[in-house]
């Protein structure tokens, strides 16, 4: 967790955290972490002494789970850790996500998401998305009066892009995509309802 002068950033895991991180140190003024780097950096937004307003961000499960997928293929499965580890590790995109939606309750994005920004996002007075990574930085930096220099938020370099030469992008037969946006169907509809791979899903025009 970050703490600025007026609001904390909730690092949510695979949503940018590295970028926002060196976004905001090279553009605000005031800022420190929430304690020891190794302990705080994924504090959720129950977690620390700090109790000012919160902000954090989500990301579409689809390539969610793949940006998940391919950091664990590079740096190694945590079988004694995670659940989705255990359970669902493969070194092929595809039969992970089978794996995911054959041995895990719907919604473990979505779940994922929630334990980090609060039940039902509660817990956070701004969400932005991954998608819109960069304006919805700056527009929360805004929404809470920071002291932010634009210029130098808009121009933080991309960081931890994720090893795509060993794990290129990965294409989804659309019969899996679309079970998977049904089963995180609650993340979808409040973030993403949008998104064409849901409507299809959903038959909706």
């Amino acid at each position: 967790m970050l703490i600025l002068k007026n609001c904390r950033y909730i690092r949510v895991a695979k949503t940018g955290t590295q970028y926002c991180t060196h976004a905001i140190k090279a553009s605000c003024k005031n800022f420190r972490e929430a304690g020891i780097l190794e302990e705080s950096y994924h504090m959720s937004s129950k977690d620390g002494s700090s109790r000012l307003p919160a902000f954090g961000f989500v990301r579409h499960p689809i390539t969610w789970l793949e940006s998940y997928w391919r950091h664990r293929c590079t740096h190694g499965w945590k079988e004694d850790a995670c659940e989705i580890d255990l359970r669902c590790q493969s070194d092929k995109f595809i039969e992970f996500i089978e794996h995911l939606l054959r041995e895990l309750r719907p919604g473990f994005v979505s779940r994922t998401f929630q334990q980090m920004l609060g039940k039902n996002y509660s817990d956070c007075q701004f969400i932005g998305r991954f998608e819109n990574l960069t304006n919805d930085l700056a527009s929360a930096l805004l929404f809470f009066k920071e002291d932010v220099c634009i210029k130098k938020l808009i121009t933080s370099p991309a960081v931890n892009v994720g090893n795509r030469e060993s794990f290129p992008d990965q294409e989804l037969p659309q019969t899996l995509a679309k079970e998977i946006v049904i089963a995180e169907k609650e993340l979808m509809f409040q973030f993403y309802a949008d998104c064409p791979i849901l409507r299809s899903a959903l038959k909706l025009s």
